[in-house]
């Protein structure tokens, strides 16, 4: 299965791309809208909706006009509370109906799959350790609380 990982934190996009080639995904990391929409069809889409070159809606919109079918999961801090963007509520409205999955970008993928079962085949076979800037997240719904420079050091060190 080929995944298009849009993610513009090298170390947060190595350590999923580690984490994700191990389960047998064939991996392409794209940093910018720019080069998402260049990257052709995918069979999944994990995507940052906060890209230095824009929106990540707009890779968003793409990919669902080029392909109805591609799986998107959106990854993003974009919550309830945000000020200076729209909050998540208006994300998905605006994405209409067949909007994509939204995980926050703690990517807790095991508790999504809990919430939503079988809505997601994508968020089933996530079953390994994923790490963002601020914790690790283990497959039975763990968290392991590390100082940030352990977290930072891990990071670092994929694999």
């Amino acid at each position: 299965m080929r995944l298009l990982l849009v993610e513009d934190d090298i170390r947060v996009a190595g350590a999923l791309a580690t984490a994700l080639q191990r389960r047998g995904y064939l991996v392409e990391h794209a940093g910018t809208v720019a080069a998402a929409v260049a990257a052709g069809p995918a069979d999944l889409v994990l995507l940052d909706l906060n890209l230095p070159d824009g929106d990540g809606l707009a890779v968003c919109r793409s990919l669902r006009a080029a392909s109805a079918a591609v799986g998107i999961i959106v990854l993003t801090a974009r919550g309830e509370s945000s000020t200076s963007e729209a909050s998540l509520p208006d994300l998905i409205r605006a994405l209409g109906a067949d909007h994509p999955d939204v995980l926050d970008s703690r990517w807790d993928l095991a508790r999504y799959h809990r919430q939503n079962g079988n809505r997601s085949q994508a968020a089933r076979q996530f079953q390994e350790v994923l790490a963002d800037r601020d914790r690790i997240h283990g497959a039975e719904d763990q968290q392991l609380n590390l100082a940030r420079q352990e977290l930072e050091d891990f990071l670092a060190q994929p694999g």
